[in-house]
């Protein structure tokens, strides 16, 4: 029994997050080194959006679609990852408590996946699944700006993710973080297509 997704079917990822998360070809974002000035270099390739039905056995036949995107973030000096978002379908469920995450993969591991986000409906949940709290704060002050309207991720305890305290601004994605070496980067000048 196949169904067509539909505006009444679909459920839309948050746009908020969205705005932080999503980006096209043509993206790129460098960052400095607060200490010892090393500039990093971060793009995307091969961005993707689109929707996705979830019809099988797994997902008990509900019917229902989710948009996704996904893209590769390449680096100069660090590990490259493919960022993917994740629907946690549910059955009989309000679109608006639907549960979405973006995943991390390395791309030459992709069974070591770091859960950088998680959301119900429209709202940041405290924790990811790693533990991380996400908050929205005022403001970030970075490489001589500041930046407002911030989803701020960060671990009170030990993780195994690389990013132990990040800053994500509408429209603009990382634009500070701290790495598990506990350097420090400030974004230095970007190119955004979104």
């Amino acid at each position: 029994d196949d169904f067509d997704c539909t505006p009444e079917n679909t459920v839309y990822f948050p746009e908020d997050a969205l705005s932080r998360f999503y980006f096209l070809d043509g993206t790129y974002w460098i960052y400095r080194d607060s200490v010892s000035g090393i500039l990093d270099s971060i793009w995307v390739e091969n961005s993707i959006i689109g929707i996705d039905k979830y019809d099988d056995e797994y997902h008990n036949n509900f019917k229902k679609c989710y948009e996704r995107f996904g893209f590769n973030l390449m680096s100069d000096l660090f590990q490259d990852y493919y960022i993917v978002t994740a629907a946690y379908g549910q059955k009989e469920i309000n679109y608006d408590s639907e549960r979405f995450g973006i995943d991390e993969y390395q791309i030459n591991n992709k069974h070591n996946v770091i859960y950088r986000l998680f959301m119900i409906g429209n709202n940041y949940s405290q924790e990811n699944d790693l533990g991380g709290k996400q908050i929205i704060i005022d403001s970030v002050f970075s490489n001589n700006n500041t930046y407002y309207n911030i989803l701020r991720i960060y671990y009170p305890n030990q993780t195994y993710d690389y990013l132990i305290d990040s800053y994500y601004a509408k429209e603009l994605g990382l634009v500070k973080f701290k790495r598990s070496d506990n350097s420090i980067w400030e974004l230095e000048r970007y190119h955004i297509v979104q």
